[in-house]
């Protein structure tokens, strides 16, 4: 089940930390509350108190740019990813909204995801994404707003 979150919470930092390589720190991931920004979360129906993921979406005028999607890592594979996809993809199109993204060379999964749902690749960013040792491309996705 997706909702609205309205607040930053241990779960949603727990969630960054595990799934990312370079997790935003607290206070990136707690400052996107403010207007503008759509952070949802998705809970299982088994364990409705336990956040297993989210998405935050930036919208300026008919665009959204997903700031930021995790689901923890012990719930990957179950779905979690493309719900929470298909969630933006509605509220875009209740805006008649683009989408945009950045998602690193290396994550070939996240890449198939975006291209089933339609995004197409538009352009790549050298060196945008930290790493331990050095700096990973970006590939920058579209999915037009539905007409």
């Amino acid at each position: 089940m997706i909702v609205l979150l309205h607040e930053c919470s241990p779960h949603m930092l727990a969630i960054e930390k595990a799934s990312h390589v370079m997790p935003w720190t607290p206070a990136t991931l707690c400052s996107c509350f403010q207007e503008n920004y759509h952070v949802y979360g998705w809970y299982s129906e088994n364990e409705p108190q336990q956040l297993q993921g989210f998405y935050i979406a930036h919208q300026v005028g008919d665009e959204f740019t997903l700031m930021n999607i995790a689901v923890h890592p012990a719930s990957q594979g179950q779905g979690i990813g493309r719900a929470l996809m298909l969630h933006l993809i509605a509220l875009a199109r209740r805006y008649q909204a683009s989408i945009w993204l950045e998602v690193r060379v290396s994550n070939s999964s996240a890449q198939q995801l975006y291209a089933s749902l339609q995004f197409t690749k538009v352009g790549q960013r050298p060196n945008y994404y930290p790493l331990d040792e050095g700096r990973e491309d970006a590939i920058v996705m579209c999915r037009a707003a539905d007409d």
